[in-house]
């Protein structure tokens, strides 16, 4: 008789699912539920953008009860799941953290399979934190050589968060919710060079790990069966893509001080992640009045590594910028544009000016420096010998909470969603008091 091996996912797994709502702290409660007005309000704002139409037309044979966000037709959980990741994806102003940026994928399945099985509010807001919690464990437990090598998050820890999104949602036990993790292991996938040219691939990312992520619950579900090393064997998860063994510690189910959900962050502009912290430094300039013709020389520091780093490929580009992802991408083009007062924090400055000349000149003229410290700098030599420069570490304003999500929904969903912009608020702010999600997902159609 063979003696069942237990490996790291299995109690992984156990401990997502025995997750439930009445577990969670008011502040985790209210955190879930500004992922869901962030990422709703990013989608609206970016539905009708190129690979957005490319997702909609490739499940356009798709026969199934699940809203796709502002369109009057429905598919399949794992259809609908895709395209609404993909249109989450679509602008680069969706929240980060563990997972890359796991509103893009948790909600639109929180969404497909808790409209498909009829869930709760609750249901749903503990689906969301369960898949957040397991994004943010992932990420702490894959070794850190895997991103180097070149594996993006999003498509490769992201899968997680959306089994264990869609795994708790239909209910499946601890052994049950190992499987889809294991299996999920076997979706992960994704790499960068997309970025560089600024192609479509890395907005299709989220919806890779949306759509797997639900074939694999379901596949548990049906009764698959998994290696319980799949994880962290020696032809597991971590060997295979990272080429080391990880740190299991940083998985392992239990107490474990928060939320990962609470620690993701939001993004005022919509671009780069890394980008964020020296768009705001360099906003904080404009008062000064500083013109493109004015200026010598632009210096711009921040750390190797971490949250405003040089990390991600595209961020180093110099100009010329020949579409709307390069820009946002580029750390120089995107403190110039901030620095000279462009509409950085409209979507269609990107669009429709990726190309902005005097951005362009200005950028020529921008050393980035890699340092140390966190934080970032952005110092500005001007004709005539003189200099005005910021130095500060901004991370806090980068924190999100109910109260700006509501703001930043009614800015970005309202022209989509017309007369029903306040009720879907409303909808998801109540949510705990929902019995079934239905009703706001019937408020996000067409």
């Amino acid at each position: 008789m063979q003696t069942k091996q237990y490996g790291l996912t299995q109690e992984f797994g156990r401990f997502l699912a025995s997750l439930s709502y009445e577990d969670l702290p008011v502040e985790v409660v209210e955190m879930a539920k500004s992922r869901i007005l962030d990422a709703l309000s990013v989608s609206y704002n970016g539905k009708n953008l190129p690979p957005c139409k490319v997702a909609l037309r490739s499940i356009s044979g798709s026969k199934g009860e699940c809203t796709i966000l502002g369109e009057r037709m429905k598919a399949t959980a794992a259809d609908a799941a895709f395209v609404n990741a993909v249109i989450g994806h679509s602008t680069l102003q969706e929240d980060f953290g563990g997972g890359g940026h796991p509103g893009t994928y948790i909600v639109p399945v929180a969404l497909a399979v808790g409209e498909e099985r009829g869930a709760s509010g609750k249901d749903m807001l503990t689906a969301v934190v369960t898949g957040y919690e397991a994004a943010a464990r992932m990420t702490q437990a894959a070794p850190p050589e895997m991103l180097e090598r070149g594996f993006r998050a999003v498509p490769a820890i992201g899968v997680f968060g959306a089994a264990a999104t869609a795994g708790k949602l239909i209910d499946l036990n601890g052994d049950q919710m190992a499987v889809a993790l294991d299996l999920a292991a076997n979706m992960a996938c994704g790499v960068y060079q997309g970025f560089c040219e600024g192609t479509m691939e890395g907005y299709f990312h989220a919806g890779f790990s949306a759509r797997n992520g639900i074939i694999v619950a379901y596949l548990a579900e049906a009764g698959a069966a998994t290696s319980p090393l799949t994880l962290d064997g020696p032809y597991g998860f971590f060997q295979t893509f990272g080429g080391v063994q990880g740190n299991p510690e940083a998985l392992l189910g239990g107490a474990r001080k928060g939320f990962g959900i609470m620690r993701v962050l939001r993004k005022p502009f919509p671009a780069c992640a890394l980008n964020q912290e020296t768009m705001l430094l360099a906003a904080s300039l404009r008062p000064k009045g500083i013109s493109a013709g004015e200026i010598e020389k632009l210096v711009v520091r921040r750390p190797a590594r971490g949250l405003n780093s040089f990390a991600a490929p595209g961020v180093l580009s110099d100009p010329p910028y020949t579409n709307m992802l390069q820009a946002q991408m580029a750390a120089k083009f995107t403190v110039v544009a901030s620095l000279l007062g462009r509409p950085v924090e409209d979507l269609r400055y990107y669009r429709d000016s990726y190309d902005d000349q005097e951005v362009a000149e200005v950028a020529r003229r921008t050393e980035l420096v890699a340092e140390t410290r966190q934080g970032g700098a952005v110092e500005v030599y001007l004709k005539g010998g003189r200099k005005v420069a910021i130095h500060e570490d901004v991370a806090r304003e980068l924190k999100p909470d109910t109260g700006m999500m509501r703001e930043k929904f009614k800015n970005l969903a309202s022209t989509a969603l017309g007369s029903k912009t306040k009720e879907v608020v409303e909808a998801i702010t109540s949510l705990d008091r929902v019995h079934n999600i239905r009703g706001l997902t019937t408020l996000l159609q067409g």
